[in-house]
């Protein structure tokens, strides 16, 4: 039986590991020279390819800090700079010691302060970000807030620091992650003296439910050239500057605040790449269609505990691939607004209230799930009429195994899924 190894790399991973091997490859060269001593025919030859070495060193530096350059954990703030810096030191070495070079020419002295520049950079530089991350998640901690580090590297194609290492290196010297932040304490003056610029995901929490507004000014704070993709207000909100400034981060993909039963800002059409919107005391009326009707890569709808106008006249059709509802009251009329929306719906303790003479008008709805919902017998037949259902969950309701039956037979394509 034969066995085959097969390692997969990510290309800035490969490029780190392919530099370190050329190190070591460079430092075993230089000890085993030192070992044979100097021959004057390999000296003539190194002195008369003296240019070749300095290219090919330029090269190798310059792979170095590229790679470094690409990269948001530990190996961009001072490790990357202080391996060039090293690495640069050790050719330098290598070539003269490789050539019998008795003189320190003016090329060779430039070239070995740059090297040194980039060590003490390095050294600095991963320093500085080390204690400014290290006041952060302590202040973070403190406020009651909490701090994810991402030591292996598992949500990020970066080089991180490896297991061995963890005693060596606290988790400050490593990328964070994602952090959740108290609200009150996500301010303008904390904003500049954190390392947020490395964070993905920001959550707020206001844990006194006081449904309080982000401090506006310490968003614009933020670095809009930073990893964040991912900002949620857990029980506060979001005013109109608010809003206005995140729009500027290109990169944030979801999005979460309450809207304390208060009509959506029109701001929101400026998130462009938006894909995951999650609201709380939404109310949904004809102008809240068509405001998620300008968001072209919205994929998920969340809406926790929403209000539903009267009466809806829009003609806007979201192309949403799922709207999932969770609390609340729903009647026809939010169910015929809900159908709008071209995709499948999900509904989670919701309190269902049907017209029996008036089935919702759901023409767009692909696939309904209802989770612990008072769908009952009677309730599941008014779906039975929907053009482009596809499939049906239902989950700990009222619906009975006859009920299940005589929907099936009047909807025998419609692939179903019952749990009691």
């Amino acid at each position: 039986m034969r066995y085959r190894l097969v390692v997969h790399l990510d290309p800035l991973t490969a490029i780190a590991v392919f530099n370190a091997a050329l190190l070591l490859i460079g430092i075993a060269a230089f000890l085993f020279y030192l070992v044979l001593r100097r021959s004057r025919p390999l000296a003539d030859w190194a002195r008369t390819h003296r240019r070749s070495f300095q290219v090919a060193g330029a090269v190798y530096l310059a792979s170095i800090l590229i790679t470094a350059c690409f990269q948001t954990g530990w190996y961009r703030h001072g490790i990357g700079l202080f391996v060039a810096g090293l690495s640069g030191l050790i050719w330098s070495l290598f070539v003269a010691a490789l050539a019998a070079q008795r003189t320190i020419r003016l090329q060779t002295l430039l070239w070995l302060t740059l090297c040194l520049s980039l060590v003490f950079a390095g050294w600095t530089t991963g320093v500085n970000r080390s204690r400014s991350r290290a006041r952060m998640i302590r202040a973070i901690e403190l406020a009651g807030g909490n701090v994810i580090v991402d030591r292996l590297g598992k949500h990020a194609a970066e080089v991180q620091l490896p297991k061995w290492s963890f005693a060596l290196f606290d988790t400050s010297w490593d990328r964070v992650r994602h952090a959740t932040i108290p609200i009150e304490a996500f301010t303008p003056s904390a904003v500049r003296s954190w390392c947020l610029d490395e964070v993905s995901e920001i959550y707020l929490l206001d844990a006194k439910n006081q449904r309080a507004a982000v401090d506006a000014d310490a968003i614009a704070a933020l670095d809009r050239s930073g990893q964040l993709n991912d900002f949620a207000v857990y029980g506060g909100t979001i005013d109109q500057r608010g809003l206005q400034l995140l729009a500027k981060f290109s990169a944030i993909e979801s999005l979460a605040f309450d809207c304390d039963h208060s009509p959506l800002d029109d701001e929101i059409k400026q998130f462009k790449n938006l894909e995951y919107l999650y609201l709380t005391n939404p109310t949904v009326d004809d102008v809240f269609i068509e405001q998620i009707d300008a968001l072209p890569k919205l994929y998920h709808l969340g809406l926790t505990d929403p209000v539903f106008a009267s009466a809806f006249v829009t003609s806007a059709t979201p192309s949403v691939d799922i709207v999932f509802v969770s609390g609340g009251k729903i009647e026809t009329g939010a169910l015929s607004a809900l159908g709008r929306f071209r995709g499948s719906l999900g509904l989670s303790g919701c309190w269902l209230s049907l017209s029996r003479n008036e089935p919702p008008d759901m023409p767009e709805t692909s696939g309904i799930g209802f989770y612990q919902c008072n769908l009952t017998d009677e309730m599941l037949m008014q779906f039975s009429a929907l053009p482009k259902l596809k499939w049906l969950s239902i989950k700990k309701g009222n619906v009975t195994r006859p009920g299940q039956e005589a929907f099936h037979a009047l909807q025998p394509d419609v692939a179903m899924d019952f749990v009691w």
